[in-house]
């Protein structure tokens, strides 16, 4: 995630110092070429908005509390955690206290948001 970020920061500094290195021959600068550089930084502050948003958002779905139900085959004993979405996994859990809990094969896990009762 953040060899992501990084990157898109090297893209956007290498766009920018080369923007600033050519500059035209003759003073006066055509209709196109103003055109073709409205739209690149158009394109480029377009691009750099979507992506604040999706980091956003992944932030803020990974962040939401879960209800965990954990049940024992037997269906005997059932035991309850809080834990984020971005910390359940396939075969473990870390739930908001920290805990950590590895699931077994023969145990039904059931998921809920936590605004449900």
């Amino acid at each position: 995630m953040l060899l992501k970020i990084l990157t898109t920061i090297a893209i956007l500094a290498a766009v920018l110092m080369l923007s600033r290195r050519r500059r035209p021959l003759t003073p006066a600068v055509s209709a196109n070429g103003l055109l073709v550089r409205y739209l690149s930084m158009g394109l480029l502050l377009t691009s750099v908005l979507l992506t604040a948003v999706w980091l956003g958002w992944r932030w803020f779905d990974g962040n939401q509390i879960m209800q965990v139900t954990i049940s024992a085959e037997e269906g005997a004993t059932q035991s309850s955690y809080q834990v984020r979405k971005r910390d359940i996994g396939e075969s473990s859990l870390v739930t908001v206290d920290g805990l950590v809990i590895r699931l077994s094969n023969r145990e039904r896990v059931t998921i809920a948001s936590s605004d449900q009762p």
